[in-house]
């Protein structure tokens, strides 16, 4: 996957991933206009700006780093 195929992924919600072996979760939704912000600031060369919602923190990740993707955008219940 590509930077921007990820980026858009991400722009639309969480992407689950396998990063080092280990599943993440990742958005770059912002609450407020600091966070978002602070994701851009982190957009250099090859680096993404997101919010890594199991640490509750904003890191900067590459698409490289993602072994896998496993799923995007938010789960619904099944009917």
């Amino acid at each position: 996957m590509n930077k921007k195929e990820l980026l858009k992924l991400l722009d639309k919600g969480p992407v689950r991933c396998i990063i080092d072996g280990k599943m993440r979760q990742l958005t770059r939704v912002a609450a407020t206009k600091e966070q978002k912000k602070a994701y851009y600031d982190l957009d250099k060369g090859p680096n993404i700006g997101v919010w890594d919602m199991g640490s509750a923190d904003i890191v900067s990740i590459q698409n490289k780093d993602i072994e896998s993707v496993i799923g995007s955008g938010l789960d619904t219940p099944d009917k």
